[in-house]
């Protein structure tokens, strides 16, 4: 029906109205992260602790002193309006003070740097300054996305070379440049590189410099790790190169060194007239960085060289945990000198199978660790995951746990502890106890004080936290012989896990009313895991290297409100020949074994030293053995057991002890021994998990990876 003259009537049989989107869209390279990043936020909506090495986004704080300028700089009034696209000259100023300082290069503030909204940004509007149809760059390959996608938006043609050999690169850029009509108009190079972190000399930017002006490219250089090296390699600088400022930029950014990624800081420093045509392109699009983030900005580099640096050495921690852990599963690792990332070629056995996107879901849909494949780097980096250091060392340590378990391998070898956790003089290695000593070992479980006692402080503790009720289970891993699950047969359903097939044997023997299995959990017992009321870990941690990763996979796999009861063996001025015949790791001071839960989703009910009462003697025997040079177990390596009257005697010191701990778990003192030659602790996995604003081992779910490209 008409509503006017000018009406005009719908054609029913017209096409629908398309949106026709510029051809520079379809110039992108496809995103090959999207279904890594689909699946994450799947996993995470549904509950699931993803591990996320996928991305290289800092997950530390910058330096306090850079916060308090921001917060002072933000309440000025007059800190909120538009500002320059070049950025604050001060800012530049201390841009090429670092230059200077670091480089010995000098740079002019006013024509040879500008500030970036992010080296990103900065780098995709040089490429529309430089570049337009008909050109071409050279990027690196495996290629950081960003690289191909500022040449693809800039309707250019990229011509990737691989990088993983310098010299063969530098060759290729040759070959290239001789062979090629019209030539190349701009070279971009990454070192350190991302993602493979192959790292160059000072020599190697010196053969970039002649090739540029031999055959006329621009150079774009991208040093984005310059604040991040490991074992005394100091990142060289392109521009500190003799001839680079007549060919070439740098980019930098405070993203990594200064933890400053979402502040989207960044700067271009170099030839001038490169530098004043990227500044008219940013006269067009931007208004500028908020100037209290640029005031900031400067004390970051003014005043936090100490922070930049202790956050590269806490990197090589990160670094030497992660790639420790995977050569322990096999993998071939290079160890990186630079970057945030490692760059793990993945198991032929795997590359066989799958390719690196396909194994990279793998590893997220069956372990919880996202990573980057290299495949999404392009075809140069099929085969490899990109793995980023964003995650603390325990974290990552139970990555690698659950890289193995997702993959079915595990450490070939153990790797032994730090120095500081045990003396010098005792290597540990694994358990000595053969099947002879299982035997004598069940029986003098049975009668030992030691074993006695301990069972008896287990049973207070345990009927006080679970009333008796054959309805109420048990679980004890690290089960042994079954001497401590067997004695809560009469009041608890009872089971018992261990790895040890012998152990199990005679534990079933012993105590055929338990069920015991054999394996490791949860893995093996998943389900009565998630049913136990009270789990039991009785001297198992001292045995297991990622300690950590074993006792945040145990509450894992419990139901919220269960408890577990656990005990180490204390003070490493006890180690003797004991601990290392039976496989041990380490003894824990109280400080070590709170840090092993400190960001898991647990109350604690109690900790405290126990065995206090024989403490002194136990340590006088232990330093007359060590004098005399012949170490002894706390039960004796022997297995001996002391004569019934000073055998009652010891066993009532030490289970004596039961009331005070008791009185402890019930709140009604806070008053814990100090001293003791083991630790107990009682944890509850909480009903409810922490917020993620506090709990800082759970990254924050991060929204709209599904759509925005994430590949830093």
């Amino acid at each position: 029906m008409s509503n006017g003259p000018h009406s005009i009537e719908p054609d029913e049989n017209s096409d629908p109205f398309q949106i026709r989107v510029a051809s520079r869209v379809d110039r992108l390279p496809p995103y090959l992260f999207a279904r890594i990043n689909a699946l994450k936020m799947r996993k995470r909506r549904a509950g699931d602790d993803v591990i996320d090495l996928g991305m290289g986004n800092p997950s530390d704080p910058p330096a306090d002193a850079v916060i308090d300028k921001l917060c002072e700089a933000a309440r000025d009034p007059r800190s909120h309006g538009y500002t320059e696209s070049q950025g604050l000259k001060n800012l530049r100023r201390e841009v090429t003070s670092k230059y200077l300082k670091r480089y010995g290069c000098r740079l002019d503030p006013e024509s040879e740097v500008i500030v970036c909204l992010g080296s990103k940004e900065g780098f995709s509007h040089m490429c529309l300054a430089l570049l337009g149809p008909g050109d071409s760059a050279i990027v690196p390959a495996p290629s950081y996305p960003a690289h191909l996608y500022g040449v693809a938006l800039s309707a250019a043609n990229a011509i990737s070379l691989e990088v993983m050999d310098t010299e063969k690169f530098l060759s290729n850029i040759a070959y290239t440049c001789q062979h090629l009509y019209p030539r190349p108009k701009v070279l971009i190079i990454n070192y350190p590189h991302n993602p493979s972190a192959v790292t160059v000399e000072p020599d190697f930017y010196v053969e970039v410099v002649k090739l540029a002006k031999r055959y006329g490219f621009m150079v774009i250089s991208d040093l984005a790790y310059c604040d991040v090296a490991f074992d005394g390699y100091k990142p060289p600088s392109f521009l500190a190169t003799p001839g680079a400022l007549e060919v070439g930029v740098e980019f930098t950014t405070m993203s990594k060194g200064y933890n400053m990624a979402g502040w989207r800081v960044g700067f271009c420093a170099g030839n001038a007239e490169m530098i004043k045509a990227l500044a008219t392109i940013k006269g067009y699009y931007d208004y500028g960085m908020f100037r209290p983030i640029q005031i900031a900005a400067i004390v970051a580099l003014r005043d936090t060289d100490a922070a930049v640096e202790a956050q590269s050495a806490l990197y090589q921690q990160r670094r030497d945990v992660l790639c420790d852990g995977l050569t322990r599963l096999g993998w071939d690792i290079t160890r990186p000198r630079a970057g945030m990332f490692v760059w793990a070629k993945i198991p032929e056995v795997w590359q066989a199978q799958m390719n690196s996107l396909d194994f990279a879901m793998k590893l997220l849909q069956e372990g919880d660790v996202a990573a980057a494949p290299g495949g999404g780097f392009g075809p140069a980096g099929e085969g490899y995951l990109r793995l980023a250091l964003v995650e603390n060392e325990n974290r990552l340590r139970q990555a690698v746990r659950q890289i193995g378990r997702c993959l079915g391998e595990r450490a070939k070898t153990l790797s032994q502890p730090a120095v500081s956790d045990q003396p010098s003089g005792f290597q540990p290695g694994p358990s000595a106890v053969n099947e002879e000593q299982f035997q004598l070992h069940a029986e003098i479980e049975d009668r030992h004080w030691w074993f006695v006692a301990r069972r008896q402080i287990l049973r207070r503790l345990v009927e006080q936290i679970v009333p008796p009720s054959p309805k109420a289970t048990l679980i004890d891993v690290g089960c042994g012989t079954g001497g401590n699950i067997g004695a809560f047969t009469d009041a608890y359903s009872c089971l018992g896990i261990d790895t040890s097939a012998d152990a199990i044997r005679w534990a079933s023997k012993r105590f055929p009313s338990v069920r015991f299995v054999e394996g490791f959990a949860p893995a093996d017992i998943d389900e009565p895991m998630r049913t136990a009321d009270l789990v039991m870990l009785n001297d198992v941690l001292e045995h297991v290297d990622d300690d950590y990763g074993m006792l945040h996979s145990l509450i894992e796999a419990m139901r919220p409100g269960a408890h577990l009861l656990l005990t180490v063996p204390a003070d490493r001025r006890l180690w003797s020949e004991h601990d290392v015949s039976f496989g041990h790791f380490r003894r824990y001071t109280q400080t070590r074994l709170q840090r092993v839960w400190r960001d898991l989703d647990v109350d604690v009910r109690l900790v405290s030293h126990f065995n206090t009462r024989l403490y002194l003697p136990v340590r006088a025997v232990r330093a007359w053995t060590h004098w005399r040079g012949q170490a002894m177990g706390e039960a004796g390596t022997d297995f001996s057991i002391p004569p019934k009257p000073l055998n009652q005697t010891l066993r009532w010191l030490f289970a004596g002890e039961s009331n005070r701990l008791s009185n402890i778990l019930a709140g009604r003192s806070t008053s814990p021994y100090r001293r003791g030659v083991s630790l107990i602790a009682v944890l509850q996995r909480r009903e409810q998990p922490v917020e993620p604003s506090t709990a800082s081992l759970v990254q924050h779910p991060v929204e709209l990876l599904e759509a925005t490209p994430q590949c830093g």
